[in-house]
């Protein structure tokens, strides 16, 4: 179902939604069967943590009701969000999560991907700007089981399109977050997209290798447009979460030297405000 219309209608109507309450800039996005990685630009760091938080909570509606769920866990608690400081972290970042798929088997090249993510976007260099269904709680209705054939769950996803209401507006910008980091690099756009194509190729080239070696094959498009939401998910991996990723050691420690002194400010200022005294505004 991950890689029908209706469930891209869900995601990009809830991400639409989200960065229309609390504006961010939406740049590389990958949906995975289990995560999702995207790169933002916010111009107010005050809004980021209820971009997520809102997306999160009505993703997790959606998908119980489809699920016929009053309530389940679809979501781990918090995320990683580390600031991307350098451009060099920037690339390598943006092959990783285009090597997603194939890394797990999935496909073979993030061409085949059936799912939601910007590599057309990335590849030719533009932007995107989508009008996408309005999704609001009561619209989305249980599916009819938990396992269907691809007709029948295209059947429903017509079905459930039809119950949404109302347009929103949404722009997916590969751009962006180049446009963001590029005063303090002498990369062109065109040489910084020739890298990431680059760089995924010859991941998607080694992968395979690998493949072949160790007699595997990937899972295919089929079995990913017929994958049901009713399969468990337990992560098994749970790593150390980072305030920032930069290739540069100087300018990563000044990074976090000046971070978390202002964690300490915001502190300073929210101890005061618990004491009474609200002449400073918080967040500072």
């Amino acid at each position: 179902l991950l890689a029908t219309p209706f469930m891209r209608q869900i995601l990009l109507g809830l991400m639409a939604r989200a960065a229309e309450l609390y504006p961010v800039t939406i740049g590389d996005l990958m949906v995975m069967g289990n995560h999702i990685h995207m790169f933002l630009v916010v111009q107010d760091p005050g809004v980021f943590d209820l971009f997520i938080r809102y997306f999160k909570t009505e993703s997790a509606h959606a998908i119980n009701a489809l699920k016929g769920e009053a309530k389940g866990t679809i979501w781990e608690e918090g995320y990683d969000a580390p600031m991307v400081v350098t451009m060099a972290s920037l690339i390598e970042k943006a092959i990783y999560i285009y090597t997603n798929p194939q890394r797990a088997n999935l496909v073979r090249t993030i061409e085949e991907y059936p799912n939601i993510s910007t590599w057309s976007l990335a590849k030719a260099g533009t932007k995107e700007e989508l009008s996408t269904k309005r999704v609001r709680r009561l619209a989305v209705t249980a599916l009819p089981k938990d396992k269907l054939p691809l007709g029948e769950i295209l059947r429903f996803s017509r079905e459930m399109d039809k119950r949404l209401k109302g347009k929103v507006e949404l722009c997916l910008n590969p751009r962006a977050c180049f446009e963001a980091l590029n005063e303090d690099s002498e990369l062109s756009f065109e040489e910084y997209r020739k890298q990431i194509i680059d760089g995924v190729r010859e991941e998607e080239a080694a992968l395979e290798s690998k493949r072949q070696k160790e007699k595997k094959s990937v899972l295919g498009v089929l079995a990913l447009k017929c994958q049901s939401i009713f399969r468990r998910h337990v992560p098994a991996k749970f790593g150390k979460r980072m305030i920032c990723i930069c290739s540069d050691i100087t300018l990563r420690i000044d990074y976090l030297r000046r971070y978390r002194a202002f964690c300490q400010e915001c502190y300073e200022v929210y101890c005061a405000w618990q004491a009474g005294d609200r002449s400073s505004p918080f967040p500072p």
